[in-house]
């Protein structure tokens, strides 16, 4: 790899210096040296990138076109996407919008080049496993379902076995038998893993289809309805990009605005969501001011839909669609009413979910499934989990907390007690038992509830009726991974059970539940955020990247779709949406909490977005509401 290398940093120098042909020949030798021992790998997929952009820098379009295209096929191949190199594809988006300007004839067949790609550009674990869940139930045949349940167990055990080795190794843990003991031990989960793949490919051949990480333009379009639109934004280091695709049309174009200044954005919309002590005025101005950076060129055939599919990527994911203001004439408005020392008034302000209802998607392929899923066979309307027994001072409350996978360090527990103190200090959620009744009731189950020490992980962890109910919710505190490794993955925060529980009901242990829902409700703080980097503990790869967390956990053990919340939720404010999504009387889910959300908006002690906004449905929001 050596002398690849060396030609790759002489065509970079040539780059810099503005001598793209001369690079492209550099790229072009050192991709040729690395073919001859390492064809076909992520390495060559990264050099393809940057013969790509120096040919296209060179006006040698059709070269750089086809050259890109081999980098995406690799990439596809070896990561699922293009991973840690999206930002070195944006030449090949850029070169995409350039041809179909200067091409019109073919302006579609590049558009939808534009909209694969996309989809390559983040290899999000997250949209994987929701699109397996979707070849477990789409089919609604019990013995695939078995088949593909047990394979994903399969290679979750061998992921997990890999990242123990080779944690053991950076550690210096084992020796030379140990290593041989686990290899050999990997080699037969290998092997399971093959044989169980083998097995459910003949008895559903159609499998990989299900399970395919990107999905055609022209799908998405087939499986649109008349009102509905697709909308996709790529985030990059350099810039960003759009894409908008309706029954009619693929249109993709281009953001100008770098990943910095979307993260900026974005923070400065939410901070009076995080605000704790008052509630700061939410700043319209902004949000129609991002709104038509993200959209504008698009802004009329988007708001010509009646129903929003929406794929955010990045900081976007934790903004929801719902807050974007979509004219200036509401910005008019709010600079009227300003009046010192009033709170202000949001009502009659365009805000994206006064024009349609929206869902949000984690890929095209999993909106594709999504809307293939088979309706939950679950005999029963709600069960809502609420109000836990704190614990605050037994030793086994969060003990995990100060614990390694395996093993108790005094280093851990000197870095991570003051979390555990900090858990053991959170405040009581009364008023969530009054919540979870209310909604409850709202689908004809008022008792159909679990609350005080009642609701601890073990109890959840040993139910085995819980794939009986249509509606799950959750209405608890909602913990993020911490970045020191002390909460290594997402948890809801439980009553302290028996033996082995620790008050927290954490990813690994919600993959192990078997649910039969078609929609669970995390009414939590931040459950839409970020996932584990933890595969040693969970077997799925992947961490921060779009909607991890405890919704990628929902989403495996077997949610159609879900509905989490993007910031802490007032409890009161949550009972009158959630209550209002279910006795909406909507046809579907999205339309049910557009319709609850109107409410609030009309009063003008609750038109702020901060008790409106909090939750997005995830999957396929025109799916029927349970109890409509």
């Amino acid at each position: 790899r050596l002398r690849s290398r060396i030609e790759a940093d002489l065509a970079d120098l040539d780059m810099r210096a503005g001598r793209p042909a001369e690079a492209a020949g550099g790229y072009d030798r050192a991709v040729s040296v690395l073919r001859t021992r390492h064809a076909g790998s992520a390495a060559e997929g990264a050099l393809l990138l940057d013969l790509g952009a120096a040919q296209g820098a060179a006006g040698r379009q059709d070269e750089a076109l086809a050259t890109f295209e081999r980098a995406m096929a690799i990439f596809n191949e070896q990561r699922g996407g293009f991973g840690a190199s999206a930002d070195a594809a944006q030449p090949y988006f850029d070169l995409l919008l350039q041809l179909s300007a200067s091409r019109p004839e073919q302006a579609p067949a590049y558009s939808a080049r534009f909209f694969e790609a996309t989809q390559a550009a983040i290899s999000n674990a997250t949209a994987r496993t929701i699109s397996r869940l979707a070849a477990q139930v789409a089919s609604g045949d019990d013995e695939t379902a078995g088949l593909a349940r047990a394979l994903q167990d399969a290679q979750r055990d061998v992921q997990i076995a890999e990242s123990r080795i080779a944690m053991a190794q950076a550690l210096g843990d084992a020796d030379e038998a140990a290593q041989v003991r686990a290899d050999a031990d990997l080699k037969t989960l290998q092997a399971e893993a093959d044989a169980l793949e083998g097995e459910l490919l003949a008895v559903n051949p159609r499998y990989n289809q299900l399970v395919a990480a990107a999905a055609p333009a022209a799908a998405i379009q087939k499986a649109l309805r008349p009102d509905e639109a697709y909308a996709k934004v790529l985030v990059l280091e350099g810039r960003s990009y759009g894409v908008l695709v309706t029954p009619q049309a693929v249109k993709p174009y281009a953001i100008d605005l770098p990943r910095a200044q979307v993260e900026a954005a974005v923070d400065a919309l939410r901070a009076p969501f995080e605000a704790q002590d008052s509630l700061p005025a939410f700043d319209v101005a902004a949000s129609q001011a991002l709104f038509e950076q993200l959209f504008g060129p698009v802004k009329g055939d988007l708001l010509a839909a009646r129903h929003l599919i929406y794929e955010p990527d990045g900081a976007l994911i934790s903004l929801p669609v719902s807050t974007f203001v979509t004219d200036q004439a509401s910005v008019d408005l709010m600079q009227s009413r300003k009046r010192p020392g009033a709170a202000p008034d949001y009502r009659d302000v365009a805000w994206l979910s006064t024009k349609m209802d929206s869902s949000l998607v984690v890929s095209g392929a999993s909106f594709l499934q999504s809307r293939a899923f088979a309706p939950s066979k679950a005999s029963r309307n709600f069960l809502g989990f609420g109000d836990p027994d704190l614990p605050r001072s037994q030793p086994a409350a969060y003990a995990s907390l100060t614990a390694l996978p395996g093993r108790r360090s005094a280093s851990m527990e000197a870095v991570c007690s003051p979390t555990r103190t900090a858990l053991l200090d959170i405040p009581a959620l009364p008023e969530t038992g009054q919540e979870v009744r209310a909604v409850g009731a709202s689908l004809g189950a008022p008792n159909d509830v679990v609350l005080g020490d009642a609701f601890n992980d073990g109890a959840i962890k040993s139910r085995d009726d819980l794939d009986d109910y249509r509606v799950l919710y959750f209405a608890t505190h909602g913990l993020l991974p911490q970045p020191e490794g002390c909460l290594p993955e997402p948890a809801l925060v439980t009553s302290l059970g028996g033996a082995g529980s620790d008050a927290l009901l954490d990813m690994s242990e919600i993959l192990e539940i078997q649910l039969d829902a078609d929609l669970v409700v995390l009414a939590a703080c931040d459950t839409g955020g970020a996932g584990s980097e933890s595969a040693a503990r969970t077997g799925l790869a992947g961490g921060g990247e779009a909607l991890g967390g405890l919704a990628r956990a929902m989403i495996y053990a077997g949610s159609r779709g879900l509905i989490v919340s993007h910031w802490s939720v007032d409890s009161a404010s949550a009972v009158r949406v959630m209550t209002g999504l279910f006795a909406s009387g909507a046809p579907t889910q999205a339309e049910g909490l557009q319709r609850a959300q109107a409410a609030l908006q009309a009063d003008p002690l609750l038109s702020h977005p901060y008790y409106w906004a909090p939750f997005d449905v995830i999957g396929d929001g025109a799916r029927a509401l349970p109890g409509a």
